[in-house]
């Protein structure tokens, strides 16, 4: 089975976003970052200096960052 392309970022909200708490950014991601209408989507809870000071476009390390519903 190939490797599946991983998560890339789409979306992210800071703390300013309701429901987001201070010191992350909640990221929304799909495979390869597609913006496909059908594309499925995750949510994250990605550390703020993680996201401030990552690559473009921001991957998503499923081991480290926390998915959320």
């Amino acid at each position: 089975m190939p490797d599946l392309e991983p998560w890339i970022c789409i979306a992210a909200f800071g703390s300013w976003h309701p429901g987001v708490p201070p010191g992350v950014h909640l990221i929304y991601a799909t495979r390869g970052g597609a913006h496909a209408p059908d594309a499925q989507r995750r949510k994250f809870l990605v550390p703020s200096p993680d996201y401030e000071n990552g690559p473009r476009p921001f991957p998503i390390d499923i081991e480290k960052h926390k998915e959320v519903s």
